[in-house]
């Protein structure tokens, strides 16, 4: 189950600070229904190539894209859409942050990576450093009022 697992999980419970997936989704069922009441920022680590779980989601089964799960992500987070992104040679780095500038989604995708493990060489990005960038960013992160 891995990344599904994790988010499934993170929409019922509020012992997490933080949670990074790597090449994983979201239920259909958790899709459709959550309405989390607790706030975690959430890094979606993804490669372009995924034969197993889709970066364009399956609209026949109801299981969203990465971009729109990120955003979805955001909104449970209380943040109206302010995305931003960064692009590498190798994929590119969506931004959602809070109003005071704080990160609480980044959907991470990366070219010519299929369902493992991400890694970059040369000019391209490394997401063993990204994941520990994203804990760190959110060490202290706190949900909006209101």
């Amino acid at each position: 189950m891995g990344g599904a697992w994790l988010s499934s999980l993170r929409t019922r419970a509020d012992a997490f600070a933080a949670i990074v997936a790597v090449a994983g989704n979201i239920s259909v069922r958790d899709w459709q229904t959550c309405d989390p009441e607790n706030r975690v920022p959430v890094l979606n680590i993804h490669g372009h190539d995924d034969d197993v779980v889709g970066m364009t989601g399956d609209p026949v089964t109801g299981v969203p894209s990465m971009p729109a799960l990120l955003g979805r992500w955001a909104d449970w987070n209380g943040v109206v859409r302010n995305e931003s992104a960064n692009s590498y040679s190798n994929g590119y780095l969506t931004h959602y942050p809070d109003w005071d500038g704080k990160l609480v989604a980044k959907l991470a995708a990366l070219s010519e990576a299929g369902h493992d493990w991400p890694i970059g060489f040369d000019d391209r990005y490394y997401f063993n450093g990204e994941i520990w960038r994203f804990f760190d960013s959110v060490a202290h992160w706190s949900p909006p009022n209101g």
